[in-house]
């Protein structure tokens, strides 16, 4: 009887566990299916096509730029000023009259040196006439002769003085703020202003350390911040600077509003060969604890919800510029990688490629 309640008891808990594992398994395959319902999860990206690059190596520089025709017109006698020819910051052209000093006393004097010239003149020609009938001796014919010609350098030195009292542009040029004013007296030596060229080109001076010296002239270089001022190496020193182990260069640009002389810019220099390489934009790659490493798109299997598979690959990087990161390994030209928008990203998702303007435009023939 005993034995008969146990089995009894023993049935009813496997029925029990039976029951519950049944009940079990049907939830477990209800949510299954219930998950299996919902699409695979997928990102949208912004797409970007490795893109086969040339690249050389560059190094920077601080170059002065210098015009190529400057000076500091100044006043090389003593005088009060009579007249000013030009208004502070103007342009001016070849000729043209700055400042006129007084030579009211110089004029004077010339106009008695020509008196006194007339008049040697005329005594020299009486005596060549009559030294040609010996009535006038040798000696008297050569004192009409030094009397003319000291008549005539009196003459060329009032208009020598003359001459340095007018001041004229020597050349097209601009010219810098001034404080003259007529009747002023001013000191012999004075600086009136600074006569810078308009030119339509500029130059640039720049040294590079002598080992990495190995520009030519003719070789083209940059400047940072002016891409329409593209500067062509015109000279090199022919020494290395004892001070600074430096080479000095001089290269020839266009001329830039910005490009003001006496400033100073930055110059890209290019040295060593040119090496082809993989570029992607900076938003690309991504950084962890191995490293930088980027998303390949690659085309995802049939029936898939999405084209393309996002796989993580390492890569080794190179220099950035404008947004943009050089590959040195680790990408082949015209793969597909996710830019903008990588960050979403893991292993093996599904991934929707945006195609943007910008990538038709530089990528086209790499994506056809």
């Amino acid at each position: 009887m005993k034995v008969k309640s146990w089995s009894i008891v023993v049935g009813g808990c496997i029925s029990v566990v039976v029951i519950l594992g049944l009940f079990k398994y049907n939830q477990i395959q209800a949510a299954i299916a219930f998950g299996a319902s919902f699409p695979e999860p997928m990102e949208s990206v912004e797409l970007a096509i490795a893109k086969p690059v040339e690249w050389q190596k560059t190094v920077t520089a601080t170059g002065e730029v210098v015009a190529k025709s400057s000076v500091d017109l100044s006043n090389e006698l003593p005088g009060r000023i009579e007249k000013v020819g030009f208004e502070p910051g103007a342009k001016v052209t070849k000729g043209q009259l700055l400042v006129q000093f007084e030579i009211a006393e110089e004029l004077a004097q010339r106009d008695a040196a020509m008196a006194n010239t007339t008049i040697a003149k005329l005594l020299l020609e009486r005596n060549t006439t009559l030294a040609k009938t010996g009535v006038a001796s040798a000696e008297a014919l050569d004192n009409a002769k030094a009397q003319f010609n000291a008549a005539s350098a009196r003459v060329a030195a009032l208009d020598a003085t003359i001459a340095k009292k007018t001041l004229l542009a020597p050349f097209d040029a601009s010219t810098g703020l001034h404080e003259l004013k007529m009747g002023q007296y001013l000191a012999a030596g004075n600086v009136i202003t600074r006569l810078v060229g308009t030119d339509t080109k500029i130059w640039v001076d720049f040294s590079l350390p002598q080992q990495q010296a190995s520009l030519a002239v003719g070789d083209s270089m940059s400047l940072m911040g002016y891409p329409e001022s593209g500067a062509v190496v015109i000279a090199r020193d022919s020494w290395v600077d004892s001070q600074s182990r430096n080479v000095r260069y001089r290269a020839e640009a266009n001329a830039s509003d910005g490009l003001l002389p006496g400033s100073f810019v930055r110059v890209s220099v290019p040295i060593g060969a040119i090496s082809r390489l993989i570029q992607v934009p900076a938003s690309a790659v991504r950084y962890d604890a191995m490293g930088a490493n980027v998303y390949v798109l690659n085309p995802s299997e049939e029936g898939a919800d999405a084209p393309e598979r996002a796989s993580r690959r390492t890569v080794e990087l190179g220099a950035e510029n404008d947004q943009k990161i050089l590959v040195l390994s680790g990408l082949n030209a015209g793969e597909r990688v996710a830019a903008n928008g990588s960050f979403k990203l893991r292993e093996n998702i599904l991934v929707n490629a945006v195609v943007t303007d910008a990538v038709l435009q530089t990528t086209a023939p790499l994506m056809e």
